[in-house]
């Protein structure tokens, strides 16, 4: 079965948001599901999977608390 890019980053977003209530990272883990969320909805027009990686370390990154 193919992965849809869509579906790894709606995935990946819900384990990483779900692992912030078991493990407390200080809402890393939830900060870097949202960026998930949002390559997630930039994935539906942009397929390149490798550019999906850089804009969710980008996203991820760019969210944390100064």
């Amino acid at each position: 079965m193919l992965w849809n890019p869509t579906l790894f980053w709606l995935i990946s977003g819900a384990l990483l948001c779900l692992a912030e209530l078991f493990l407390p990272t200080a809402f890393v883990a939830f900060m870097m599901g949202l960026s998930a969320f949002v390559v997630a909805a930039i994935s539906l027009a942009l397929p390149y999977v490798n550019l999906q990686i850089f804009l969710w370390m980008v996203c991820s990154v760019g969210s944390r608390s100064p």
